[in-house]
C-alpha cells in the first residue's frame, strides 16, 4: 500500500508567455569526466551552459531538463553552470555548493546551546574527500562572525560543535567553501544560541523503593512542578495501574541492571488494561529502568496530547476518544468545541530494557486462552514497545524486544500533523515482532545506529517516510543502521508507504498562489483505507501537503500548501500554496501545458551507510523528492528500488511521482532474495493513460558508483533522464535451471511500456550510460 491524495489534472489557466531558460536543480557531486543533468524550465533550443564561464555542450535536452559532462581539464571544486536568456539575466546553479536539507542544534531544531552543536544535512559534499569540508559561519547583525570547523560527518551531514564560551542571541547560517560563503535557506537559516542550562526542578529528588513510595512522589513531584524519582534495586509489580509522569520529571532507575518493572496483567480483562504503562503528557524523562510485560498489548511507554483551557482557541473533539480530536465536518460523533490539544514534547527515553510478548504458544485460531493469554491475537493487534506523537524527543541507548512494534513514531490522532517530528532516535537494539520502526507522518527525524532483528516468522517491513496518519512526511535522516530477518508481509526493510482514498479533479487559479480544487467527492485523509475506499476519516485539513508538476511547463517542481482543506458546507477544498510557481516564489511558471498531482510532502530525506541483511527490499515507494540513497550495503535482499506509480492502477487518476533520485556507491553483495527473486537495482514508472497524460512518473535519476555482485539492474516503464555511470556488475548472468537457458549481465532497459510488459505508449525516454563495467 501506499499513501495519497492525488489530484491529476491539467493547468485550465495562466500567464501565457514562455519562461525564460531557468535551472533549478543540478546533480552533485559531480567532479570533471562526469555527467550532470539539469533540470529547470525553457531549455528547449539551449545548445551548450558555460561551466565557470567556459561553453560546454549540452544533450538530451528537453523543456525541462537537459545534461552536459564536465571537461576533463577542470579542477575537482565548485562549478558555476549558467544558461543564456534572452529576456533576464542568465541563469546559473552552482554544482558541489553545500545545498542543506534541514538543521538542527543540540536543543532543538531553533536552538543549540553554548558548548552545544549545530548539524547540518544534505548534500554537503563528497566522501572520499574531493570536495573540502564546508566551514560552517555563524553571522550577527552586529559583531564578527563565527567561524566553525567541521568536527565530523559525512557527504551528506556534517556537525559542528559551539564554543562553551560564545556569543549568544540569533545567528545566521551560511556554510563556506573555498571562501565562498553559501546562504542556508529559510526556515533553515538562523539558529539562537542560549545558555546551557540545567532544569531547576532537578533539584528535587525523591527516591522510592516500593510502589506505594513511587505513587506518592509522582503526586509530590507533581506539586513541586517536577523533579527526579529514584527508583532503588528491587522488582515492582504492577497489573492495571498506569505510571502518569508529570512534566518535568524523570523517572530513574539506580541502573536498568538492578531496576525491575513487571506489568504484569493476566487474568485482567483487556478492556481494564491501560494505554500505556509508563507515559505522560510532555517534557518527561525515563531512564535505567527495565521493564517486562508477559501479556503485551498495549505500548509499553508513550507520550500524549494533552488538553489546555484557552477559550479564545478551541476546537471541536470526539469524546469517544480523547486521543483522537476531530472537527464536526469529519466524523458524525463529534462534540462540541472543547480546549484546544497541545502535543507532547521534550520527552527522553534513554538506557531502557523493554521485554514485552504476549504469546504463552501458538495455537489454533479461536482456541481457548492459556494463563490468561489469548491465543489468537495477531502481530497486527499489538502496540509498540516506545510510542511517540510529539515534539523534540530523545530516544538512545534502549535495548528493546517486543512482540509487536519496536518504536513506533507517528501522528498523534489530533489536528496538529506532523506530530512525531524534530526527534532523535539512535544506539538502540530491537528486536521486533511486527516491525522495527514506523516513522509515520513524521518530519525532522535523526535516525541513526540502530540495530534491527526481526524475531517473528512474521516480521514485516518498516517505513521511514509513511504517511498513514498525515499529509507530510519529510527530511529523515535515515544512517548506520542494520536491518536483517524480515521475512513476513510486504518484507520491506525500508519503505515509503500509507493508506489513502483518492479523489480527482480540476485546478483552476484563483490568485498568484491560491488554488481551487473542485473534488467530485469530499476529501478527506483517512488514517487508513484497505482496501480502496473503505477509510475511517480523520482530518480535513490538509495543510502542509504538496503539488508536483508531472508534465508540461514547470515539470519537476513542487510548492508546499499554506493552506489545505474542505470549505464549509460545499464539495470544493481551498488550496494555498506557501510560495507559487515563478515569479517571487521563484523557479518556473506553470501554464497550459503544466499536469499536477496533489499529495503528501515526501522530500529530501537521506538513506545511507546502513546494513540492509535477509529480507525485501529498500524502496522508495512512490512520492519521492530529492531523495539520497547512498553507501548502502545489501545482503540476501531484493535490493534498492524507485518506484513511480498509478497506484491501483485502472482508470483512476493516481500519479504518485519520484524525481530527482540520487543513488551513490551503494553495494548489492549476495544477490539473493528469500522468495527467489533477485537482487539488485530497480527504477520503475507506471502510467496513466486514462486521464491524457502518458509522461514519464520517474525522472532524473542518477546511479554512480554503484556495484552488484549476483544480481540485476533495471528500468522499466515510464522513466526518463536516467545517468548510469560509474558502476559495476560482476557475477550476474541469470540463468534458468528448470528451462537451461541463460539470460546476458547488464543493464535491462524496457521502456515504452508498463513494466508489467502491458500498455505501449508513445514517450520519449533518455537513458544515459558511461564509464560502466558489466552493463
Amino acid at each position: 500500500m501506499l499513501s495519497c491524495i492525488v489530484v491529476i489534472a491539467m493547468i485550465e489557466a495562466v500567464s501565457g508567455d514562455p519562461p525564460p531558460a531557468t535551472l533549478i536543480w543540478g546533480s552533485q557531486p559531480t567532479f570533471p569526466g562526469e555527467t550532470v543533468q539539469l533540470w529547470g524550465g525553457g531549455l528547449s533550443g539551449q545548445t551548450s551552459a558555460k561551466v565557470n564561464g567556459v561553453a560546454t555542450p549540452l544533450f538530451d535536452v528537453t523543456e525541462s531538463a537537459a545534461k552536459l559532462t564536465l571537461a576533463t581539464a577542470l579542477a575537482d571544486g565548485v562549478y558555476q553552470v549558467c544558461v543564456q536568456s534572452t529576456t533576464r539575466a542568465n541563469s546559473c546553479i552552482s554544482i558541489n555548493a553545500p545545498d542543506v536539507f534541514w538543521k538542527r542544534g543540540d536543543i532543538n531544531l531553533t536552538h543549540a546551546s553554548a558548548g552545544g552543536w549545530v548539524r547540518v544535512f544534505g548534500r554537503l559534499g563528497h566522501d572520499g574527500g574531493r570536495l573540502a569540508p564546508a566551514t560552517l559561519k555563524l553571522v550577527r547583525n552586529t559583531g564578527p562572525p563565527l567561524t566553525l570547523m567541521r568536527f565530523n560527518g559525512s557527504g551528506n551531514d556534517a556537525l559542528y560543535l559551539l564554543p562553551k564560551v560564545v556569543p549568544l542571541g540569533r545567528f545566521r547560517l551560511a556554510l563556506t567553501v573555498d571562501g565562498i560563503d553559501f546562504p542556508v535557506d529559510a526556515p533553515d537559516d538562523t539558529i539562537q544560541v542560549v545558555p546551557r542550562t540545567v532544569r531547576p526542578h532537578d533539584s528535587h529528588v525523591i527516591s522510592v523503593n516500593t510502589t506505594a513510595s513511587l505513587f506518592a512522589a509522582l503526586n509530590t513531584t507533581r506539586n513541586l512542578g517536577g523533579g527526579i524519582i529514584l527508583v532503588q534495586r528491587g522488582a515492582y509489580k504492577f497489573t492495571t495501574e498506569s505510571i502518569d509522569l508529570p512534566p518535568y520529571v524523570t523517572l530513574r532507575g539506580v541502573s536498568r541492571e538492578h531496576v525491575h518493572f513487571v506489568w504484569s496483567t493476566e487474568g485482567v480483562n483487556l478492556s481494564d488494561v491501560p494505554r500505556y504503562f509508563i507515559g505522560g503528557n510532555s517534557t518527561f524523562a525515563i531512564e535505567d529502568i527495565s521493564v517486562s510485560c508477559t501479556r503485551f498489548y498495549n505500548s509499553i511507554i508513550m507520550d500524549g496530547s494533552h488538553q489546555v483551557s484557552d477559550p479564545s482557541r478551541t476546537q471541536p473533539a470526539r469524546p469517544t476518544d480523547p486521543w483522537v480530536p476531530c472537527t464536526s465536518e469529519d466524523v458524525p460523533d463529534c462534540a462540541a468545541a472543547g480546549p484546544i490539544w497541545i502535543h507532547s514534547q521534550d520527552v527522553v527515553v534513554r538506557r531502557v530494557r523493554i521485554r514485552a510478548d504476549c504469546y504463552f504458544r501458538l495455537t489454533e485460531r479461536g482456541a481457548s486462552p492459556r494463563r490468561g493469554l489469548s491465543a489468537n491475537f495477531t502481530y497486527e493487534q499489538l502496540n509498540a514497545a516506545i510510542e511517540l506523537h510529539g515534539q523534540n524527543y530523545i530516544v538512545e541507548d534502549n535495548d528493546i524486544y517486543a512482540a509487536g512494534h519496536g518504536i513506533y513514531l507517528g501522528h498523534g490522532g489530533s489536528s496538529l500533523w506532523n506530530s512525531a517530528s524534530n526527534g532523535i532516535v539512535r544506539r538502540n537494539t530491537i528486536n521486533f515482532g511486527e516491525d522495527c520502526y514506523q516513522i509515520d507522518s513524521s518530519s525532522r527525524v535523526i535516525f541513526e545506529h540502530n540495530a534491527c532483528v526481526g524475531i517473528n516468522l512474521f516480521s514485516r517491513g518498516s517505513a521511514a517516510g509513511a504517511t498513514y496518519g498525515g499529509p507530510a512526511s519529510s527530511f529523515i535522516w535515515f544512517a548506520s543502521n542494520s536491518i536483517r530477518f524480515v521475512f513476513g508481509g510486504d518484507q520491506e526493510e525500508m519503505t515509503l508507504d500509507g493508506g489513502y482514498c483518492p479523489n480527482s479533479g480540476s485546478v483552476t487559479f484563483s490568485g498568484e498562489n491560491n488554488l481551487t480544487v473542485s473534488f467530485q467527492q469530499k476529501s478527506v485523509y483517512p488514517q487508513y483505507c484497505s482496501p480502496p475506499g473503505n477509510c475511517r476519516s480523520v482530518d480535513t485539513n490538509w495543510t502542509g501537503a504538496a503539488m508536483y508538476v508531472l508534465g508540461g511547463q514547470g515539470q519537476g517542481q513542487l510548492r508546499v500548501f499554506a493552506q489545505g482543506g474542505l470549505l464549509p458546507g460545499s464539495n470544493k477544498s481551498k488550496w494555498v500554496l506557501q510560495k507559487p510557481f515563478g515569479g517571487v516564489g521563484g523557479g518556473v511558471p506553470l501554464d497550459a501545458t503544466s499536469w499536477v498531482s496533489v499529495f503528501e510532502h515526501r522530500e529530501k530525506s537521506i538513506y545511507r551507510d546502513n546494513l540492509f541483511t535477509d529480507g525485501g527490499p529498500m524502496q522508495l515507494y512512490g512520492g519521492a523528492f530529492h531523495m539520497i540513497v547512498a553507501n548502502n550495503t545489501f545482503e540476501r535482499t531484493t535490493g534498492a528500488i524507485v518506484e513511480g506509480l498509478n497506484h491501483h492502477g485502472g482508470g483512476t487518476p493516481m500519479l504518485i511521482p519520484s524525481y530527482f533520485i540520487e543513488t551513490f556507491d551503494n553495494h548489492i553483495v549476495e544477490g539473493m532474495s528469500y522468495d527467489g527473486s533477485v537482487s539488485g537495482f530497480r527504477t520503475s514508472g507506471y502510467y496513466n493513460r486514462s486521464v491524457g497524460f502518458d509522461g514519464a512518473s520517474v525522472a532524473a535519476v542518477v546511479y554512480r558508483n554503484n556495484t552488484v555482485d549476483n544480481g540485476v539492474w533495471v528500468i522499466q516503464g515510464a522513466v526518463t533522464d536516467v545517468i548510469v555511470e560509474g558502476n559495476t556488475m560482476v557475477n550476474s548472468q541469470q540463468c534458468d535451471t528448470s528451462t537451461n537457458t541463460c539470460a546476458p549481465a547488464g543493464l535491462q532497459v524496457t521502456n515504452g511500456q508498463q513494466p508489467n510488459g502491458s500498455t505501449a505508449v508513445n514517450t520519449t525516454f533518455r537513458i544515459f550510460r558511461r564509464n560502466n563495467v558489466g552493463l
